[in-house]
């Protein structure tokens, strides 16, 4: 769906909606921060490819990444 905004506004509404859906109650400010700046990425990743696919890719890395350190770490 085409809203009419441009991708300025596209790319900061969705940089916004991902911060707060992965943005709990409770999570210190530097939590915040680091959950923005993903958001960027993807962000980025997502409006240069026009795809979801490295998205997900990138999503399922870092949370694989987080799970073998909690492991193995």
């Amino acid at each position: 769906i085409d809203a009419g905004l441009g991708p300025l506004a596209a790319g900061g509404i969705t940089w916004l909606l991902f911060t707060v859906a992965h943005f709990g109650a409770g999570i210190p400010l530097d939590n915040f921060i680091q959950v923005g700046l993903a958001g960027l990425i993807i962000t980025k990743i997502y409006i240069h490819v026009r795809s979801l696919v490295p998205v997900m890719l990138g999503h399922v890395a870092v949370d694989t990444v987080g799970v073998l350190l909690f492991f193995f770490g």
